[in-house]
């Protein structure tokens, strides 16, 4: 197991936001989730996150714009940033933005708990 105990999903699709909660959770996570980057940096300002999976593609703005939001505000939170689409080396985006890691979906999750556990 990582040292991440507590874990935020950042994805606006409802039904794979649980599916990913509740799979950390049976792996001995403690996971919440948020639908919207707005309500992300909502959970930020009162609950420490060790890591977020971030969605790319959010209702308000996108992954990438939300990294440094979130950086200022817990800048000690790891992100894992996950996208359908590697566009325009999205993927080289994130990271040069300090997300430790990319994944493509639709993944298997236990490829979510490896890049963790590096």
């Amino acid at each position: 197991m990582s040292n991440f105990q507590s874990i935020l999903i950042v994805e606006d699709d409802l039904v794979f936001c649980k599916i990913l909660t509740k799979f950390l959770e049976k792996n001995g996570y403690h996971s919440s989730d948020a639908q919207s980057a707005n309500q992300a940096l909502e959970i930020l300002q009162n609950t420490e996150v060790d890591l977020i999976v971030l969605d790319y593609r959010l209702p308000d703005i996108n992954g990438i714009e939300l990294i440094p939001k979130i950086q200022e505000i817990s800048p000690d939170t790891n992100i894992i940033l996950m996208s359908r689409y590697d566009d325009d080396g999205l993927s080289e985006k994130g990271k040069s933005l300090g997300a430790i890691g990319f994944l493509k979906k639709p993944f298997d999750p236990d490829e979510l708990l490896q890049m963790m556990q590096r």
